[in-house]
Order: structure tokens, then sequence, then C-alpha cells
């Protein structure tokens, strides 16, 4: 694996290459439009092939960049505190995984999930999962069904033969459209619970209705430093969070220099609390 010196003098290198490549692009943009006074067929030969050359080619690098910059940020930033870290890149977060964790609804449709910039590491025992998802679920829009988006960071931790945790759903009661609530639980199996936390909803499906005392405790805290939480799924052997809006990478273009303030930023403000609710998760019994 690179170090974090080798990762941001690549990223420099690559940087350098498209700024020159820009360069190339507008002197050849200036061209085309001069050469059209002299020669129309010309200049337009020469514009059509710049464009070629922006779409097939520039572009391409910007995005690669872009890429190589996100992964930076997480690996060096994001998942800073964190050992055996791995960067999963696009596609990480599978339909069938997603379901699996009975969090959120989603539609049958093959395209109806887009995860990015995932990763996995270590934090003590916990094995954690994380990525920027976006997806579609069906809901009801003026009296029909359609389908309504879905966007932010799923965290996981997963602690095998822990057996703590529970079964439970903390929804936000304004995550979902009513009616694709409603269906949603009833398909999952969920009865109501009371959480005691305003504006959420508790479920479940086992024979423990209401988590420890303690345990609301800690959810009440996680929603006071977490503003958009939309979902925290408790299982025995996984924990999740879904934090609506919140990406943890943002959109680096070739004028943004990978500098080490910036690479070992942390991208994602609610990391810290996440983690304080996954050990406290982990330690109950």
């Amino acid at each position: 694996m690179e170090t974090f010196s080798e990762t941001r003098q690549a990223l420099e290198r690559q940087r350098v290459r498209i700024r020159w490549m820009f360069a190339l692009h507008v002197a050849l943009y200036a061209a085309a439009v001069g050469l059209i006074l002299v020669s129309q067929p010309l200049g337009m030969a020469v514009g059509i092939g710049n464009i070629a050359y922006y779409l097939f080619r520039l572009r391409r690098k910007m995005k690669s960049y872009d890429s190589a910059m996100a992964r930076a940020c997480v690996v060096y930033g994001l998942c800073a505190p964190w050992r055996d870290v791995a960067y999963a890149g696009d596609q990480c977060l599978t339909a069938q995984q997603l379901q699996d964790l009975q969090m959120l609804p989603l539609h049958s449709a093959k395209n109806a999930l887009l995860s990015r910039h995932g990763f996995s590491a270590a934090a003590g025992t916990l094995r954690l999962t994380g990525s920027e998802v976006t997806l579609h679920y069906p809901a009801q829009v003026g009296g029909r069904q359609s389908f309504k988006f879905l966007s932010g960071t799923l965290l996981t931790a997963r602690q095998p033969s822990n057996g703590a945790g529970g079964d439970w759903l903390l929804l936000a009661g304004g995550l979902l459209e009513p009616q694709a609530r409603e269906a949603f639980l009833a398909q999952c199996g969920y009865s109501p619970g009371e959480s005691g936390i305003e504006g959420y909803g508790l479920y479940h499906h086992s024979a423990d209705a209401a988590p420890p005392a303690a345990l609301t405790r800690r959810m009440e805290k996680l929603v006071k430093h977490c503003p958009g939480l939309g979902a925290v799924r408790l299982c025995p052997e996984s924990a999740s969070i879904f934090i609506k809006g919140r990406f943890y990478t943002g959109r680096y273009r070739p004028n943004i220099a990978p500098d080490e303030a910036l690479l070992r930023q942390n991208g994602l403000p609610e990391r810290d609390e996440a983690m304080a609710f996954f050990r406290f998760w982990a330690q109950l019994s």
C-alpha cells in the first residue's frame, strides 16, 4: 500500500498533467475561433476535434482525479482512526445486502441503488463498513404509484458472536412517505413500540419490544448529535446508522490541490458520535 506521501505526490502529478491538458483545450478553442475567420471548414474541424478531445480525454482524466482524491480523503481522513482500512469504491453495497438489513425500503428496479466511495475498516473488535448511498423506493405521488429518492451515508458495525443489541429499528418520522413507510414496516414484519424519542418511531419483530433504558438514552444522544439521523437498525450481529443528506466526500476539481490538511480532514462530522454509539452497542450483554 502506498504511503501518504506517495499518494499525495501522485495526486499532485496527476493534477499538473490535467491542468496542462486543460490549457491545451483552451488553446485549441481559441485557435478554432480564429481559424473560422480565415477558413470556416478548418475552424469547424478544429472545434469538433477539440470537443472530442474534451469528451474522450480531458473529462475522463478529470473524473479519474476526482475519484483518486475521494479515495485518499476516505483512507487518510475519514478512516484515519481505524486500522485495516480498505477502499471499496463504487457499487460496494448490493441491493440484497441493503434489503437484508431491513432498514430502508428499496424499489425492485435493477438500478434502484447507487453506492459510492465505500470502505471497510476495523476498530477494536468491530468491523466497519460504510458508503454514500442514493436509492429510490416505491411511493404514492399524486395518487399514482411512483417512487421517491433518498440519499445519505450508511455506516454499519459488525461484531460476530456478539449476541447483543436486540432487534430494533429506530426510524425518523419524516424520512419516508407515510404510505411507503407503513408498507415497508408491514413487509418486514415490524410491530410498533415506544421509542420515547421525539420525532422517531421504534419498531421490532422480536419478544424484546422495548430496548433497555440505557440504550434508549444512548439513542437520544445520537439523535441530538446527528441532526440528519434517518434510521438506526440494531440486530444481534450488526448495528447500522443512516444519516440523510450527509456525504463524506466532495467534488475535487483540478484547481483543488491535494494538500495534507484536505486529505487528512474528516469529511463526516458525525463519525465520532456514530463510533461511540457502535461501541456502546457492542458492550451490551
